[in-house]
C-alpha cells in the first residue's frame, strides 16, 4: 500500500499541503493549493487531518517546559 492510498491525498500535493499549513508557501503556491482543496476532497480530507496535528503542536510548543530540557528553537 503506498503512502497515497493510506492518506488519500494526492501524491503530488501532500508536501504543499503541510507548507500551506505552517505559512511556508508563497502567495501563488498558496493559491495553487486553494484551488486544489477546492476540487479534491481526498486532499480536503488529508488537509483537516494535518490541520490537527498542527493545532496540537502548536499548543505544545507554548507548554512550559521543564528546567533542564532543551529551549525551544526560535
Amino acid at each position: 500500500m503506498t503512502n497515497q492510498q493510506r492518506s488519500g491525498a494526492c501524491h503530488g500535493w501532500r508536501g504543499d499541503l503541510a507548507a500551506y499549513l505552517v505559512g511556508a508557501l508563497d502567495p501563488q503556491e498558496c493559491a495553487a493549493v486553494r484551488s486544489h482543496l477546492g476540487s479534491c476532497p481526498a486532499c480536503q480530507a488529508e488537509y483537516e487531518d494535518l490541520a490537527v496535528v498542527v493545532g496540537c503542536l502548536t499548543l505544545l510548543s507554548r507548554a512550559p517546559r521543564p528546567s533542564g530540557q532543551c529551549p525551544r528553537p526560535k
